[in-house]
């Protein structure tokens, strides 16, 4: 599966509120692909996270895709986990908005 069909699929799939993932790509280009749709319901925002040896969603750092789905926007992010602080730092320019900036501006 080549990974604009990855999206498509994804995209086709965060509007069933279907959250089954292990048909995804489990990794591209080195990286392991992580994919969610929610954890016991579908989330608002189900999310693609790219992830490095060592990093994991809930302890790391990470770029992700985010869908928005009620606004059909995506988002490419610099991703930091919220469940555990990372012992990695992103080196972002000092410009960069946070997606709750972003929004405020939109």
């Amino acid at each position: 599966m080549k990974l604009t069909d990855t999206f498509n699929k994804f995209f086709e799939q965060a509007e069933t509120g279907t959250m089954e993932t292990a048909s995804y790509l489990a990794t591209y280009d080195d990286l392991k692909m992580d994919v969610g749709f929610g954890f016991g319901r579908p989330t608002f925002i189900p999310w693609i996270a790219f992830l490095a040896p060592g990093q994991t969603v809930m302890d790391g750092i990470f770029p992700v895709f985010y869908f928005f789905k009620k606004l059909h926007y995506v988002i490419l992010a610099y991703g930091i986990s919220e469940e555990n602080i990372p012992f990695m730092s992103w080196r972002a320019p000092s410009k960069v908005q946070t997606v709750e900036q972003f929004f405020k501006t939109k």
